[in-house]
C-alpha cells in the first residue's frame, strides 16, 4: 500500500503544477501544457496535461498518466493508466494589498 501511495503522488504531482491562472492578471487567457516523468528503483511514471486558463480565474483541461511499479521479490507488477478532467477556480487572487489567494479545484 505504501508503494502504491508513492506512485499515486508521483503521478498526481503534475496536476498540482497546472495552475496557470495564478500567474495571469484577471482578463488574460493562456494555454496550459504540462508533461512530466518520474523514475525510481522500481517505479516509472509519465503524465501529459493540456488545458486553458480563462480570464485568469478559471483553469480547465484534460490529462493522461501512465505508471508502472514492479517488485521482483514478489514477482508482481502494478500498472495504471489514468485519464482526468480538471478545473480550478480562483475566488481570491494575491495582489500587493492582499497577500492571500483562495482557489477551489477538482479532478
Amino acid at each position: 500500500m505504501k508503494r502504491f501511495m508513492v506512485v499515486l503522488i508521483i503521478v498526481s504531482l503534475p496536476n498540482v503544477l497546472l495552475s496557470q491562472s495564478i500567474f495571469l492578471n484577471k482578463g488574460k487567457s493562456a494555454p496550459v501544457f504540462n508533461a512530466g516523468t518520474a523514475a525510481a528503483k522500481n517505479i516509472t511514471a509519465y503524465a501529459l496535461n493540456i488545458g486553458y486558463s480563462v480570464n485568469g480565474i478559471l483553469d480547465i483541461g484534460v490529462g493522461a498518466a501512465r505508471s508502472n511499479f514492479s517488485d521482483n521479490s514478489l514477482r508482481s507488477d502494478l500498472n495504471s493508466t489514468d485519464f482526468i478532467l480538471f478545473t480550478k477556480v480562483f475566488a481570491l487572487k494575491e495582489m500587493e494589498k492582499m497577500p492571500i489567494s483562495l482557489s477551489f479545484d477538482g479532478s
